[in-house]
């Protein structure tokens, strides 16, 4: 059984919605069911406040679902089991500008999540946990399932997993709401294009988001060109053999294009439909799609090898014969505002041809700003040369952009309270900053300015993580916080005239404090003498109160006594137990003196009806839930006086009225 479960939970995740590549996309607030998955695991993550890491944490039978945030706001939900004895965990990561697998590497992209072990329904709401519930078992007790609500920026793409670690998932339905959040489609769609085949027949085209693969035509229907010089007789969507969706389709024509521009239009195609988006946005009958088709290959991006980068890996429009580009890298030079000196070019071959170039600096670029990469003819008397023999001219030129280094320092401000103190965390931004990521102890946020409410003094610990998407750092400070003014004390409830009465100080402060007993006895010392209450013909309620001053800070606490009039014991001799209220009960009276008090009732039959115990001290008349018939009883009371010490024993009879 063991190895059974150990094997099922090392399978790969395969299915659409179980990887984060393939999440599945959520367009608009609503409900959405998902029945019981395959049993897998893909990888570990991250979970911060909680220990264990990359062991206990990881994405168990998941279910993806990725949206983008038009409008900023808060972001609810609720995932609710079909089996209510079903646990399921979940965590929120916001992906923007990242490949979505690096959930898994890069712990700044966690927003929230709840690992709560409690069962139930789950989420993000108003009222939840302000930091991510650690793993914890049902004999923990009850924790948290609901976390407060993330904030989501206007922009930002996001992917929440859904998962379940205990592999008996029996389904659950994900309801989006309670947030302000506006995470609906934007059905706007921007295509790139460029012809990519060294024949010129073929034309890729790319999508700012992802189009659904059943909704490409085959026969390439979905497009016409003008001019009509190429009849389109394929569309194939990249990556769609392992996937739902693709953010580019290859055109393919009967015939080789001759240089000049075109234009593709959108149209019904052969499946009766134009393109849709991942959200079922139809892409418009009206889209054109131009580009050009040259005899030679251009520079298709150019994207720098992260912060301060100290390589270019410049992608081409074509295929490029590899012997053909310089490997001192000569074919290429570099203006803008930072010093950038090429010293290599490397080529990444397959039989000979390359779609790549990684271009290698002497020193890496440091100075943030626009770059131009101009092509020139190298040492070795050209410039690269396209599959097709088509020789690039030289100045042709790309434009690039190098992002600015960034800086996490950040300022923290403590405005002291009586009760808790408030610390604000201050980031100045800049550097195109987009991205902050604090842990505070163990609460976290992706806000930029962050205010706390801390009520535990101690020191505490913060760190912050930034980042502009390209470039991030990281700043941590520790700080400490006065202990808070508590003020507690212990008193019994009830006193005997002219006996002593203990107060014990529980309080925690650095302050004066003025202890008021309410029998004219004042007291200033942290443990105050004991006091003595006067007789009185009747119970008298006495008043004590415990002031404590720290600072400006001032706290009260009044407990009520009650002296009795007489602590010895009195027994009644009837009661009339008719749940009227009024003397329903048969027990000793005055017994604050009495320890180790037991009292037996017996009938006149010697048997006994009623005896105390831990939980019960009076007699309400019954036996075993059974009505006892009114009469006469005998009782026995016995009990340790505390006052002398002494063991008292003592007998009598009650009369019970029916």
């Amino acid at each position: 059984m063991l190895l059974a479960v150990i094997k099922l939970q090392a399978q790969v995740c395969t299915l659409p919605g179980q990887t984060p590549a393939t999440a599945f996309a959520i367009c608009y607030n609503g409900s959405f069911f998902q029945s019981t998955l395959p049993a897998c695991r893909n990888n570990s993550f991250y979970v911060p406040g909680c220990t264990n890491q990359n062991t206990n944490y990881g994405d168990n039978n998941p279910v993806y679902y990725k949206f983008t945030c038009r409008t900023a706001g808060s972001f609810g939900f609720t995932i609710t089991p079909v089996n209510a004895n079903d646990n399921y965990d979940w965590m929120l990561f916001d992906i923007t500008g990242h490949p979505p697998n690096e959930i898994f590497t890069d712990k700044t992209l966690v927003v929230t999540g709840n690992w709560s072990g409690t069962t139930g329904s789950t989420g993000a709401a108003s009222d939840g946990a302000n930091f991510i519930q650690c793993r914890s078992l049902p004999q923990d007790g009850i924790k948290p399932t609901f976390s407060s609500m993330p904030q989501l920026q206007t922009g930002h793409d996001y992917l929440l997993m859904v998962g379940n670690i205990d592999d008996r998932s029996t389904g659950y339905s994900l309801s989006v709401n309670g947030g302000t959040a506006d995470i609906t489609s934007d059905a706007n769609q921007q295509i790139n294009s460029n012809a990519s085949s060294c024949d010129n027949k073929q034309v890729t085209l790319r999508f700012n988001k992802k189009i659904r693969c059943n909704s490409i035509a085959i026969d390439g229907s979905d497009f016409s060109l003008t001019p009509a010089l190429g009849n389109i007789i394929k569309a194939t969507g990249s990556q769609c053999n392992s996937g739902l969706e693709t953010d580019s389709i290859i055109i393919t024509f009967a015939n080789p294009l001759p240089d000049g521009s075109y234009i593709l239009s959108v149209k019904n195609g052969s499946d009766g439909n134009t393109l849709l988006d991942k959200c079922d946005n139809v892409v418009s009958g009206n889209t054109q799609i131009p580009f050009s088709v040259f005899a030679f290959a251009l520079i298709d991006t150019v994207v720098p090898s992260g912060c301060k980068p100290s390589k270019l890996k410049i992608k081409t429009s074509k295929n490029i014969i590899c012997n053909s580009v310089a490997a001192n890298g000569s074919d290429f030079f570099i203006t803008g505002p930072g010093n950038a000196i090429i010293t290599a070019a490397t080529v990444n071959c397959s039989n000979t041809m390359s779609d790549s170039i990684e271009l290698v600096l002497q020193q890496p670029l440091t100075v943030a700003g626009n770059y131009k990469l101009t092509i020139k003819n190298g040492s070795d008397g050209n410039t690269f040369i396209d599959a097709c023999n088509g020789l690039t001219p030289a100045n042709t030129s790309f434009n690039f952009n190098i992002k600015d280094t960034v800086n996490a320092n950040f300022r923290v401000s403590i405005l002291e309270g009586c009760v808790a103190d408030t610390i604000n965390f201050i980031h100045p931004g800049g550097n195109e900053i987009n991205r902050w990521f604090w842990t505070i102890d163990s609460s976290i946020s992706n806000l930029q300015q962050l205010s706390a409410i801390i009520a535990t003094g101690g020191p505490h610990w913060v760190e912050l993580i930034v980042s502009n998407g390209v470039c991030s750092d990281t700043s941590q400070q520790s700080f400490v916080l006065k202990q808070k003014l508590k003020i507690d004390f212990a008193a019994p409830g009830r006193v005997c005239p002219n006996e002593p009465v203990v107060f014990i100080n529980n309080s925690i402060n650095s302050g004066s404090l003025l202890w008021d007993f309410g029998n004219g006895t004042t007291s200033s010392i942290q443990n105050p003498p004991a006091q003595f209450y006067p007789i009185s013909d009747i119970d008298k309620q006495y008043q004590v109160t415990l002031t404590v001053q720290d600072g400006s800070c001032t706290f009260t606490k009044t407990h009520a006594l009650i002296a009795e009039s007489s602590c010895s014991i009195s027994v009644p001799t009837a009661f009339t137990p008719n749940k009227d209220g009024l003397n329903d009960f048969f027990e000793p009276l005055k017994t604050n003196s009495a320890l180790q008090l037991q009292l037996i009732v017996y009938n006149r039959y010697g048997q006994a009806v009623f005896q105390t115990s831990g939980t019960n001290s009076k007699w309400d008349g019954t036996t075993n839930g059974h009505a006892q018939p009114a009469g006469m009883y005998t009782w026995v009371l016995s009990y340790t006086d505390r006052r002398t010490s002494k063991n008292i024993a003592r007998k009598g009879t009650v009369l019970l009225i029916r």
